[in-house]
Parts: structure tokens; sequence; C-alpha cells
């Protein structure tokens, strides 16, 4: 996980980047990150959206954000493969080209 710290500071230097999953393994994630450029957590419930995560207050915002073409990269963190493939169609045609990554 250390290297993909790595991979992710770096693609994400100077714009930042992202986690896609809200869920509670995901915040554990966001709390382990935290100190790095993470700027956001997208989440598709929109219960979730428009809040933060629980003890690092890192904001939640909708796939459809437009800040979101903005990153340098966006780390999937969900090990369902069919979800993952979903993310992974769903970032381009919202504009992003930059890097995606699986956890």
């Amino acid at each position: 996980m250390d290297r993909k710290k790595g991979r992710l500071s770096k693609a994400g230097a100077g714009c930042g980047w992202a986690i896609w999953g809200a869920g509670a393994k995901r915040v554990s994630l966001v709390q382990w990150f935290r100190s790095s450029s993470l700027r956001f957590v997208i989440a598709s419930n929109p219960i979730k959206q428009g809040g933060f995560t629980p003890g690092s207050k890192v904001p939640i915002v909708a796939p459809e954000d437009p800040r979101i073409r903005e990153l340098g990269a966006v780390l999937i963190a969900n090990s369902n493969y069919d979800y993952r493939r979903e993310i992974t169609s769903t970032l381009p045609r919202g504009g992003f080209t930059n890097t995606i990554l699986t956890a």
C-alpha cells in the first residue's frame, strides 16, 4: 500500500486526487491517506454527497462534480469487479482523463 500511496502522491502532485467510495472500509483508507494530497471522496450514494468522512472531515462529492476533471488521479477503493468496471467507464464520460488506480 505504501507503493500505491507514492503513486497517488506523484499522480496527484499539484492537482490532488480522490478516492471513489465512501463506505466504511473506504473511510479507513481516507484516514491512512489524509496527510497526502487527497482532495475529496467520490460517492454514488446521494445520502453521503455533500457530507464529510467521519474523523478526517474530507468532503464527499457526487460522481458528476466538475472538480473531478481537475484531479491527477482517482483511487477506486472497491473490490467488486463489476463496480470497478462501471467506475472506470464513468470517469472518462465525465471528462476525467488522468490516472485511475485500484486498491
